[in-house]
Parts: C-alpha cells; sequence; structure tokens
C-alpha cells in the first residue's frame, strides 16, 4: 500500500451550496505540490557536494543510465521513505 502523499502546502476548503469547492484563502488552483515532491526537492540539496556527485555518477555508469536519472529516482526513494516514517509517527 502507498503511503498518504498529502498536499504539502495544504488550503482550507468549503463547500458551497452549489457543492462547488471554494478555498478560503487568495490561493487560486488545484491542491498544488503534493508532500512527496516536496519532500524530493529538499532531499536534492543532499547531493549538492562533489563526494555526493561523484557517487551519482558512478551509481549512473554501473546502471547505464543518466545522472539526473539516477538523480530523480534517489531524491523521490528518500521522499517514499520519508513518507513511510512519517506514517510511524516519528517513533
Amino acid at each position: 500500500m502507498a503511503p498518504e502523499n498529502p498536499p504539502a502546502f495544504p488550503q482550507a476548503v468549503s463547500v458551497a451550496d452549489s457543492g462547488e469547492k471554494v478555498c478560503s484563502g487568495d490561493f487560486v488552483g488545484g491542491e498544488g505540490m503534493k508532500l512527496r515532491d516536496y519532500f524530493a526537492a529538499h532531499a536534492i540539496a543532499s547531493f549538492s557536494s562533489a563526494e555526493a556527485w561523484a557517487a551519482l555518477k558512478d551509481d549512473a555508469v554501473a546502471r547505464g543510465m543518466e545522472i539526473p536519472e539516477v538523480l530523480a529516482r534517489a531524491v523521490y526513494e528518500i521522499a517514499d521513505a520519508l513518507l513511510v516514517e512519517r506514517t510511524k509517527g516519528g517513533r
């Protein structure tokens, strides 16, 4: 089962008499970024050192992949692990 992936920046929404969802703030649009994407965006910073880039390059070569593809997979693996831990209540 996939872990819960709520909006990263939830908005207070109410339902109008017409059944339409109405946001009570100035936010206009859909739910926006999901928490998984937010975690992944922040995980990229952990790969900013020269050592991390060298490891990414080695991993990419070993897998026959490009560095951006390996990086994208890695940050989403981190994000998924954070979502799983989040469901455990920080224990």
